[in-house]
């Protein structure tokens, strides 16, 4: 299945190297079985469903991992419609039983289906779905070998599958090992976002209020300072005998000041 968007560039090499495979056994047992004259229309049609059905799998995952056919960017198919993902599995066996009855030289193709098995159902029942696949590729090549000569069963041809399929699922341990991994690394890393975001906050907010206790001590110690002292002055001046129209200046001086002095308090008040 292809890789989530949020998977680390191993596991992505890991899950193109799946397809690859089983494109190279695909196309490999193909050509074998055409060269033998094994019924090649069923084989051609055969090859043609199996690829095509892989490949609108793989297609599926991806699109749902991009926000389509209901997921949403980042989802894993596997985890979200598991039903869906073990359909698609049950058809990609089917079709290539059906290629290994016609012919044996699909019997390679085992080791990227142990790997689909291995990822898509859970530990327990994805070994026991191994062990049949490997009973399969072991037994069903055998019985049609009797058929056709009295040759008996070799030890390659179940050591070869079995060493295969124990490979498989140590690799398919191994990366489920390394998805985990992955996710933990990124939900340490959102974390650690938010934490640097939050202190990121929290060092403006305290910038912004040490820059307001900067400005009140400022226009406190200049302005504030500045209108007291003229009140002060216009209303010992006012208290001395001078013309009616110096008096009525430094009652004028007075109020204006006495406002303005009222008003830079609230503002030293308010910051």
């Amino acid at each position: 299945m292809n890789p989530a968007p949020e998977e680390s560039s191993v596991l992505q090499i890991l899950r193109i190297s799946l397809h690859v495979m089983f494109a190279f056994l695909l196309a490999v047992g193909f050509i074998s079985a055409l060269q033998d004259d094994a019924a090649p229309g069923r084989l051609t049609v055969g090859s043609l469903a199996l690829a095509l059905t892989y490949m609108a799998g793989t297609i599926v995952e991806n699109r749902f991992a991009r926000g389509k056919f209901g997921g949403v960017r980042g989802a894993n198919l596997v985890r979200s419609r598991p039903a869906l993902a073990r359909t698609w599995l049950a058809i990609v066996v089917m079709l290539w039983l059906v290629l290994l009855y016609h012919h044996s030289s699909f019997t390679w193709m085992m080791f990227p289906l142990v790997f689909l098995c291995m990822h898509l159902l859970p530990v327990i029942p994805a070994l026991g779905a191994v062990a049949l696949l490997t009973g399969i590729s072991i037994g069903l090549p055998a019985i049609q070998t009797q058929h056709e000569s009295a040759h008996e069963l070799s030890a390659g041809a179940i050591i070869g599958p079995s060493l295969g399929a124990l490979l498989a699922i140590i690799i398919s341990l191994a990366y489920r090992q390394l998805h985990r991994d992955s996710l933990a690394h990124q939900r340490t890393a959102e974390k650690l976002r938010a934490t640097q975001a939050e202190l990121a906050q929290k060092e403006h907010e305290s910038g912004r209020l040490e820059e307001r206790e900067r400005l009140a001590r400022e226009i406190h110690d200049t302005l504030a300072q500045g209108l007291s002292s003229i009140v002060l002055i216009s209303r010992a001046a006012a208290a001395k005998p001078t013309a009616p129209e110096v008096g009525e200046q430094l009652s004028v001086i007075n109020r204006v000041a006495a406002d303005n002095l009222a008003e830079a308090r609230r503002f030293i008040r308010d910051l």
